[in-house]
Parts: C-alpha cells; sequence; structure tokens
C-alpha cells in the first residue's frame, strides 16, 4: 500500500499521530455487533464520544499488531538519535517501556484522542458495503460532525470481520497512515552508517537469477519459513553478486511485509561501484525475471525483477529477530569470527 496517496491524513502533527487510534483490546469489555453495517455505525458514534468504549469494537489482532508496530517505534534502537524528538512531542514519561506495561483503559484515557471528530456526531449512514474475496467487509459511513474544526459532513472507511457470532472492527486505515507517517519522521533522525569490512565474512551471500519451477541448469535451495512447494526455489549456479561484492551492511527495522502489520528487522547492503554496475546491467537486461537473495545457501528473499537494481538492496528477514539481523550484518562484513 502506497501510504502516500493520503496527503492530508499523512501531514497531521507528530503528537496527534501516536495519540490517534492506539489501544489494545485487554480491560475492556467486548460489544457484539450482530452485523457488519451495525458494528460500523457503532464504532463511529463511540470513537467520536466514548472512545475508550470504541477500543471494545476493535479486532484483536489488528489492536496488538498495531500496537507492536508503535512499541517498536519507541524503542531506543528503532532510531537511536530520534530520543529528543520523541520526547520533545510526545514527554519525556512515554517510552516503549511505559506502553508495553499499560492497560487498554489506562493507555485510552491517557493518550487516545478521537482527532477532528471528537465529540459527538449525528446522522451516521452506511453509504456502502462491499464483500472483497480477501475476507471481511468494507464499509463507507458518512456522519456529521456538529463541532469543531471538522464540523460539517464526513466519510470514513472501516474495514469489518465476522468472529464467531459476532462482528467487528479492523484498526482504522487512518491510524496505520499516521502511524507510518511517525516512523518516516522517526527514520529521518538515523545517523548510523552502515558497518565497513572489518575481516573475512563469515556468512555467504549471492545475488542469483532464480527459478519457482525446477529447471536442469539450476540448483534446488529451501526458503525458510515457507511451507509446501512454496517453500522450494532454484537458483543458478553462478551467481551475479557475491560477499565479496558488499561494500557495507546495516540492520534494522525497515522491512514492511505488509502495510498493517509490525516492521521486520533487515539488512541494508550496500554493493561496491563494480558491484552496483554488474547488478544494474544484468537487472535492465532481465525485466520480470526472477532474482534470490541467497543466505549460506538459503534463498531468503525470491522476486520479480520489476525495476533496475544498482548500489543497494533491502535483506528482509520476516519472522527474524533485529538480534539476527545485527548478527548477519556482522558476519557479512567480518566483524564476527
Amino acid at each position: 500500500m502506497n501510504f502516500r496517496r493520503f496527503p492530508i491524513l499523512v501531514n497531521c502533527a507528530l503528537a496527534s499521530l501516536f495519540m490517534a487510534g492506539m489501544a489494545h483490546a485487554q480491560g475492556s469489555a467486548p460489544i457484539c455487533m450482530k452485523s457488519a453495517e451495525e458494528a460500523a455505525r457503532r464504532f463511529v458514534i463511540l470513537a467520536a464520544a466514548k472512545p475508550s468504549q470504541a477500543v471494545s469494537l476493535l479486532t484483536r489482532r489488528s489492536l496488538n499488531s498495531f500496537r507492536l508496530r508503535a512499541q517498536r517505534m519507541l524503542e531506543d534502537r528503532y532510531a537511536p538519535a530520534s530520543q529528543a524528538r520523541r520526547e520533545k512531542v510526545l514527554g519525556s514519561s512515554f517510552s516503549n517501556e511505559k506502553m508495553r506495561l499499560m492497560t487498554d483503559s489506562e493507555f485510552v484515557a491517557s493518550y487516545m484522542a478521537a482527532g477532528d471528530s471528537r465529540g459527538s456526531v449525528s446522522d451516521v449512514q452506511v453509504l456502502s458495503h462491499a464483500s472483497p474475496s480477501l475476507g471481511g467487509d468494507e464499509l463507507v459511513v458518512g456522519y456529521t460532525v456538529k463541532a469543531g474544526a471538522a464540523r460539517g459532513r464526513q466519510q470514513r472507511i472501516l474495514s469489518t470481520r465476522k468472529e464467531g457470532d459476532c462482528w467487528w472492527v479492523d484498526m482504522p486505515l487512518e491510524a496505520w497512515v499516521r502511524l507510518d507517517e511517525v516512523g518516516t519522521a522517526l527514520k529521518a533522525t538515523r545517523t548510523d552508517m552502515p558497518l565497513t569490512r572489518k575481516g573475512p565474512p563469515t556468512a555467504s551471500l549471492q545475488v542469483v537469477p532464480a527459478s519457482f519451477v525446477e529447471r536442469p541448469d539450476m540448483v534446488q535451495a529451501r526458503r525458510p519459513g515457507i511451507a509446501g512447494p512454496s517453500g522450494t526455489v532454484w537458483l543458478a549456479k553462478s551467481p551475479i553478486l557475491t560477499e565479496a561484492d558488499i561494500d557495507g551492511a546495516k540492520a534494522g527495522y525497515s522491512c514492511d511485509f505488509s502495510a498493517m502489520e509490525p516492521e521486520q528487522p533487515g539488512v541494508h547492503i550496500f554493493f561496491t561501484d563494480a558491484g552496483a554496475e554488474q547488478l544494474k546491467q544484468w537487472s535492465s537486461e532481465n525485466m520480470g525475471k526472477v532474482l534470490a537473495v541467497a543466505v549460506n545457501g538459503d534463498a531468503l528473499v525470491v522476486a520479480t525483477v520489476k525495476g533496475i537494481l544498482g548500489k543497494q538492496l533491502m535483506l528482509c528477514l520476516e519472522k527474524s529477530t533485529l538480534e539476527e539481523a545485527v548478527a548477519l550484518s556482522e558476519n557479512l562484513m567480518g566483524w564476527r569470527k
């Protein structure tokens, strides 16, 4: 998802980015809605007048994912140089640890705001209702804000899901858009430099042509964490680049496997000028082909080439820890024996 398609939302003040739409289901009595439309209308009303009760309508999965992503952004290691900015906007007492220990009620009472629609709303109507094939229902809800800067007719797009006999609302899109903007602002403060070569690498890396179907001129490799036939890929015997072509590496939270999930750790790889030129030439001549990045024989990234590559690649490590990403960057640059 390209969050830049929502310019009005992403230009919100940094403080409101954290204070809108953040909560967790614990400590709130669930509210069972018998239809998607009833859940959407009720959520709009409560989000404006009683946000602590609106939390009880949100799906646990979307709440947990949202909160984990927010907590990671408040870790010092997410953007080490951002502490001063975080404290200036949110206060010195607002920390990753404090957020982690908060109950839902405490968090909502202290930090959740309903944005421009805070207060009472009226004439709440479902304007459209669609059921996408990927699950859940998408509804457009229209309502009138009675007072404030947003006074007048407004709309919200909400995703609802049925769990058991009840309908629930996913964390609203605008909350994720705002959180993405927070992450972008914090990443802009990052000043840490990539690790440079210190000694012989203790991990192997190959940027190599690949295929999702078996080919006699390629060798079979596994894709860790992927079950079934999709967990196997075939790699060319001659790589385009290897660990010898790496000029620097830096680990961090920088990967989005889904726009509405916590960011995952990855290793930002920088190639030598010669390596970058070689990768640029290969990608320009092989648009639409499959390329893999293999580490110690395992294909960690497999993707179709859709643009010209060059100096940098992001090696995203789904279901890994930041510590594992740091270890890989150090192994590639010879910092570990």
